[in-house]
């Protein structure tokens, strides 16, 4: 048994704009009572859309097949739909599901208003002065499905998951937290080798972890992430949308598990978010991730308007 909530804060770095999306779900009772969290993060103009689209999708492929299949074949469920959501996501790279007039960002210092148009075989947004860039849209997608003491995460990109575990003997009453997530980036050995094994020379990697196409017309675009659902130009150069996957067998000791867009993780530690979580934890799992989000919007750095945050708590019993 779990409780669990959700909470998101647009932060200010794009005005009222938020591009992250969340949801959860219980499905079913008794042994078969499953729990489906789903945290996404859309990036890139028409962000929020696609990470929207992409989360619907997901998450009714899920709630649909879940309750039939048997631990053995969740891993294949979940793969199966991030490979739903990236194809729904994917539909949206056409000028009839997109509006002819975009801002971005919304209500911000700094908002554009685009026009949405073709340009040669590619979907373009031209800003006021004429200058067209090129539709490139994405997002993260970190997903956690909890039966009885089995938990599967599946993720791409850098919404990260955690699991707090209490301590025992003379650490009781403490909180270690212990990622379920790696980021999926150009600091991430096993995906630069990845990508160039498969993708050079027609990709390559910034100093700060970023893949940047090497070549072509769209040479210089870059992403701080090399797995993502739903990228069109980028996916020809190694942003994949294929999910990790792992199974964990929860323990008695496991007791908090956190799901969240990079908007917390920027400001927070895993260690702090858990232990931030632990100390509210009596007041309920809706006090707790209301908490936790806002306290990392307080610690945006000044001159540095804080990102999109969302996160997911889920207490464990």
């Amino acid at each position: 048994m779990a409780v669990v909530a959700g909470f998101t804060l647009p932060g200010e770095r794009y005005g009222k704009l938020n591009q992250d999306w969340h949801a959860v779900c219980k499905l079913g009772s008794g042994k078969k009572m499953t729990r489906v969290c789903a945290v996404l993060d859309g990036h890139g103009l028409f962000g929020e859309l696609v990470a929207r689209v992409c989360g619907e999708n997901l998450m009714k492929y899920l709630t649909e097949n879940l309750l039939g299949c048997d631990d053995a074949e969740v891993e294949i469920l979940l793969r199966g739909g991030f490979a739903k959501a990236h194809d729904a996501g994917m539909e949206l790279y056409s000028l009839e599901r997109l509006p002819e007039k975009y801002q971005y960002p919304t209500n911000a210092p700094h908002t554009d208003t685009f026009t949405v148009c073709k340009q040669g075989g590619d979907v373009v947004a031209k800003d006021r002065c004429g200058d067209a860039q090129l539709v490139e849209f994405g997002a993260t997608c970190t997903v956690l499905v909890l039966r009885g003491n089995n938990l599967w995460v599946a993720h791409v990109g850098d919404s990260s998951a955690v699991i707090g575990v209490e301590g025992s003997g003379e650490m009781e009453g403490s909180f270690l937290a212990e990622p379920l997530t790696s980021i999926h980036n150009g600091f991430n050995q096993s995906e630069v080798e990845r990508v160039k094994k498969r993708f050079s020379p027609f990709s390559n990697f910034t100093d700060d972890g970023y893949i940047a196409v090497s070549m072509g017309m769209w040479e210089g675009t870059q992403l701080g992430m090399t797995r993502s659902l739903s990228h069109k130009l980028l996916l020809q150069h190694g942003v994949i949308p294929d999910p990790e996957v792992s199974h964990r067998t929860l323990r008695r000791s496991d007791c908090i598990l956190i799901v969240a867009s990079d908007g917390l993780w920027d400001n927070v530690s895993m260690n702090e978010a858990v232990s931030l979580v632990a100390s509210s934890a009596d007041e309920g799992a809706e006090d707790a991730v209301h908490e936790l989000v806002e306290h990392a919007v307080k610690l945006a750095k000044e001159g540095f308007p804080q990102d999109n945050t969302t996160a997911i708590v889920l207490l464990l019993d």
